[in-house]
């Protein structure tokens, strides 16, 4: 599935997707931060389960009512209304020299910083 841009992607591997938000791809995060791309896709896959359980648990709080019958708001939620997994992460796939078929991800600046907050490692501590 080839990526439309608005902005195509400059020497850090940034660019803009067709909807004017800067991302970056899972494979120039890998490279940057010195780590195998199978490791970073663990890591996404990983930060997926962990957002869809934080999700289902604000959406079970939210359903309780309080007193008064309004609903309990939940303060410490990590997603807001419009930062699904899909949002943050968007599944892209790239073709290998070989002509073979890989997954890799684009994400957005929080997904960027979602992820890359998690890493270890010399380069990981500079961008900390």
């Amino acid at each position: 599935m080839a990526t439309k841009y608005f902005i195509a992607p400059n020497a850090w591997g940034l660019f803009s997707g067709m909807d004017k938000t800067a991302r970056i791809d899972s494979r120039t995060v890998a490279e940057a931060f010195d780590k195998q791309h199978k490791h970073v896709l663990e890591a996404i896959e990983k930060l997926k389960k962990n957002l869809e359980n934080i999700k289902a648990e604000n959406s079970a709080l939210t359903k309780n009512a309080d007193n008064s019958g309004k609903n309990i708001k939940t303060e410490n939620s990590v997603l807001t209304t419009c930062d699904d997994f899909d949002f943050l992460f968007v599944e892209k796939s790239y073709k290998a020299g070989t002509g073979k078929k890989y997954k890799c991800y684009e994400m957005n600046r929080k997904g960027f910083t979602l992820l890359t907050f998690g890493f270890t490692g010399e380069k990981a501590l500079k961008f900390q």
